[in-house]
């Protein structure tokens, strides 16, 4: 768990070290090996998503919603990665609020200090998830509800608490968005441009 992680982070190199050698015994990840793995297998789902749509007949269904799916996917892995590295620095470097059971904005004396580090990865989270945001809209409308705007209040509080501001008025980055977006319609962009 990120808490057990985190203990044994603040405790000393020794002691942290005896952890890890501990939790390898026992066969258990960390919190960072989870993230590496799943980085690693929503990295493949899209490499074989691709790989699926290009082998494909050009009259087979439903290819583009399978790349875009993957792709998503990997864009909410991204996100929740984010927001587990944005956890692990916040309680590392003493964070108490958690908004829900904890009402102390204090923060412990933990020999940690990964402040900056902790917003960085807030700020990575919001990224993402508008990037998701805007892909659901394009490819999955179904839901268009839960895919509206987000205020981000826990996550600018949180920012807050570690002492940057996260300003309101978060966009997508376009750029990124349409690499996504041409990574999703590639095959559909090669035969628009073969039939012309």
């Amino acid at each position: 768990s990120v808490r057990e992680y985190v203990d044994a982070l603040i405790k000393g190199e020794a002691n942290f070290k005896k952890a890890q050698t501990d939790w390898k015994a026992q066969h258990r990840y960390t919190p960072l090996e989870a993230i590496e793995q799943m980085n690693n297998y929503a990295d493949e789902a899209v490499a074989n998503a691709i790989e699926a749509r290009d082998k494909a007949p050009s009259d087979a269904p439903h290819m583009q919603e399978l790349v875009a799916s993957a792709i998503i996917h990997q864009q909410l892995v991204k996100r929740d990665n984010a927001f587990l590295q944005s956890a692990i620095a916040y309680f590392a470097s003493g964070g108490q609020w958690d908004g829900k059971y904890n009402d102390n904005q204090n923060f412990l004396s933990t020999g940690i200090d990964q402040k900056a580090e902790c917003v960085k990865a807030l700020e990575e989270e919001i990224y993402y998830d508008l990037l998701v945001r805007d892909l659901c809209l394009k490819y999955m409308p179904r839901r268009r509800a839960v895919r509206g705007t987000r205020a981000y209040e826990f996550t600018r509080r949180i920012a807050s608490l570690c002492g940057k501001e996260i300003p309101a008025g978060e966009t997508t980055d376009a750029a990124a968005l349409q690499q996504l977006i041409d990574l999703i319609e590639a095959k559909n962009n090669h035969k628009k441009i073969a039939n012309n």
